[in-house]
């Protein structure tokens, strides 16, 4: 090998005191076959497989040699209803494990029983680590990470920045509910929404933090307590602000503020402890640098709700105990008991393309590929080529090593998991070739084709499927499930008084409170009648007179006026219908669009494209209903389909694509549109409904005031 070319010689440990002898054995039969042995002529940088040798004891107990294995099933419906990812299965499947065998007692190690400390999940990478950790929770097993990557995707962290958001924004209405829910404060919803829609005599929202907890909108003395507990723990970090380090203040809200007392009491947030201790050395980071606490809430904003590692982090676990997750790489040197080689599947990191390729015999070359006549990638030049195909034999011989040492760091028990999808298990392409679970399964003699269950030669290890799982099936298996006698909670729930409350609303989009406005105020006044159309002429059905079909419609005619009259994107609705249906549909679309453009009031529109707008937004604030508390605003948005501007008025033209005309009906919808447009070009405003499949423009005149339409409305 490279290490004898260059003058140095081999020192053979062949003994191995660590493992159990029978899994020295099953090592011995494995790696023979992976690695191959000194009589096979291999490349210098191939490691050589030398039989490993047992101690002379013998324990009274036999080692486990599993596999939980999932095979690609493609496009094929299970029987389980939603089942999960394979992965989240296999993370299922080792979770269920772990708690079953050693939570239970089942596995023996060396004289005693098997405990969570004794176990240890090694992988190539933390990247599906989450899924783990949700189970190995749910169903109670303690567990310590090598690297914690779940941080920004948990409550703490979220928690303690809406609290420092506040601090430096208090209008911030969405951190102040999230605040008020969060542990720091445990308002009920109803005081919340009492809180959040309160007002000022400008019909402004409050700032946080400004009512003093006496108010009647508090209810209870509990409430009222909580809420006067987080005011003074807020105004406190106020005072704090101007002289405290990030640090400081993160610490006040862990100690202080109660959060630690939240993660102690439950069993299952004790890994909040090590979030903290993370986010407390994010902040010294963060301190040691001078930055100021808006520069790191936005760095706390960017990665909230990301799964990533952290790389400038070095913790030192503050649990000793536990299941313990970490990196093939960072298990080194170590043994454990229970060795558990997950998430086996695992391709590794692919790298990218790199500038140049660097051979032994011609040194640098730039690292190009080859154009056919087309201009077209066709292949790479010939040191690429000799480059990546050296490499890709030395990645291979690399996991070979990699995976002889993970497997070595078992003791007593070794247990292998992996899932097969349709991109790692192709055993000819790179993606398969780079997989540990395909190196394990060839040394069981499996070819790539033939079903892994079928094999017969795995050298003594037993091959389980992991099976499909759904999230009820989990819900129902999970420890906090058995500990509830659901039957008694479904009692209790349903003998519970049933309390309804209504909030006003605030914000309504114009097409929803015209249609709260007609069902308050019942039918109409004005019908005006069935559609003129011809019943023996082209009958319409559902699809021609929905929003769809109706949006189809304005699209061609607002790409006519664009001066583009290609064939319109159909709108997501109508992508399902077949080739046939899709071309009546277009068809029928263009004929009213062409029938619109054949009248008054289309023919104007097209003359006048450049003062023409179309799909214009709006949003408009109008008073609401009058309460006791006073008049109170609501926002309303919307978009309108068409405005021509004639300089000394304003049209506004919304398409209709019903069967009947019945103007009334969309009155308080028009009357925001006018009022909008109104306020936005500062002219007379008209408004008409245009209905397309009658080749009918109606307008509708000024009538009641929009306040007056609005008067009576329940929201």
């Amino acid at each position: 090998g490279q290490l004898t070319r260059f003058g140095g010689s081999l020192l053979e440990l062949p003994r191995n005191y660590r493992s159990h002898p029978e899994l020295i054995s099953f090592f011995n039969r494995l790696f023979r076959r992976v690695m191959g042995g000194e009589e096979e002529k291999l490349d210098d940088f191939e490691a050589l497989f030398s039989a490993l040798e047992a101690p002379g004891d013998n324990p009274d107990y036999s080692p486990q040699v599993r596999l939980l294995y999932k095979a690609y099933e493609g496009t094929e419906e299970s029987g389980v209803e939603e089942p999960l990812s394979a992965s989240e299965a296999e993370a299922w499947a080792i979770a269920k494990f772990i708690k079953d065998e050693v939570g239970g007692g089942r596995l023996k190690t060396r004289g005693r029983r098997a405990s969570y400390e004794d176990v240890a999940v090694l992988s190539r990478s933390s990247g599906k680590q989450i899924h783990l950790e949700k189970y190995l929770r749910r169903l109670q097993v303690p567990y310590t990470v090598q690297s914690l990557r779940s941080l920004f995707q948990d409550a703490p962290v979220n928690d303690m920045y809406q609290f420092l958001q506040l601090l430096i924004y208090p209008e911030d209405r969405t951190a102040y509910a999230a605040l008020l829910r969060s542990p720091f404060v445990r308002l009920s919803d109803e005081v919340i929404l009492r809180i959040l829609w309160d007002v000022d005599e400008e019909n402004n929202f409050l700032p946080a933090f400004v009512h003093d907890g006496e108010e009647e909108r508090f209810g209870s003395d509990g409430e009222r307590e909580k809420y006067r507990t987080a005011r003074e723990n807020y105004h406190r970090l106020r005072k704090m602000l101007p002289g405290a380090s990030i640090a400081e203040l993160i610490r006040y809200l862990w100690y202080n503020a109660g959060y630690r007392y939240t993660a102690l009491r439950n069993p299952d947030y004790h890994l909040y402890l090590e979030f903290y201790d993370a986010l407390i050395a994010l902040a010294g980071l963060s301190d040691s640098r001078g930055e100021s606490l808006p520069r790191f809430l936005d760095f706390l904003r960017r990665n909230l709700g990301d799964y990533q590692k952290l790389e400038e982090l070095n913790l030192i676990p503050r649990r000793g105990g536990g299941v313990r997750l970490m990196s093939i790489h960072a298990s080194k040197g170590l043994e454990f008991p229970v060795v558990i080689l997950a998430d086996l599947g695992n391709s590794g990191m692919k790298g990218g393309g790199r500038l140049y390729a660097r051979t032994e015999e011609f040194g640098p070359a730039l690292s190009t590929l080859k154009l056919n006549d087309k201009g077209q990638k066709k292949k790479r030049l010939y040191f690429s080529e000799a480059v990546a195909e050296r490499e890709q034999m030395q990645e291979a011989a690399e996991l070979k090593r990699l995976f002889y040492v993970a497997c070595t760091r078992a003791m007593d028990h070794l247990i292998f998991s992996g899932v097969h999808h349709s991109r790692n298990r192709n055993l000819e392409q790179k993606n398969g070739q780079s997989v540990l679970l395909n190196l394990l399964l060839q040394a069981f003699g499996w070819d790539g084709k033939s079903s892994v269950f079928e094999l017969t030669e795995t050298l003594g290890c037993r091959i389980e499927e992991i099976p499909e799982v759904s999230e009820e099936t989990i819900h129902r298996e999970s420890s906090f499930s058995r500990s509830a006698d659901l039957e008694q909670v479904r009692r209790r729930f349903d003998a519970a008084k049933k309390v309804e409350r209504s909030f006003n609303r605030r914000q309504w989009t114009a097409t929803a409170l015209n249609a709260r406005w007609v069902d308050l105020k019942g039918e109409v006044s004005l019908e005006r009648g069935e559609s003129p159309v011809d019943e023996n002429e082209g009958q319409l059905d559902d699809s021609e007179s929905g929003p769809a079909f109706g949006e189809l419609v304005h699209r061609i005619i607002e790409g006519r006026i664009k001066g583009s009259p290609a064939a319109p994107d159909l709108p997501p609705t109508l992508e399902s219908y077949g080739e046939e249906d899709t071309r009546r549909l277009v068809e029928s679309a263009r004929r009213i669009a062409d029938s619109f453009f054949q009248s008054p009031l289309g023919r104007e529109v097209e003359s006048a494209a450049e003062r023409v707008e179309s799909e214009l937004p709006f949003v408009l604030r109008v008073d609401g209903p009058n309460t006791e508390g006073g008049v109170e605003p609501i926002v309303v948005n919307g978009k309108i389909d068409l405005i021509l501007d004639r300089e000394d008025q304003v049209l506004v033209l919304d398409f209709k694509t019903d069967r009947h005309a019945r103007p009334e009906a969309y009155r308080l919808q028009m009357e925001l549109y006018r009022r909008a447009v109104e306020e936005i070009y500062r002219c007379r405003t008209r408004v008409f409904l245009v209905y397309l499949q009658h080749g009918e423009s109606v307008e509708l005149e000024e009538g009641m005031k929009l306040e007056e339409l609005l008067e009576g409305l329940t929201w």
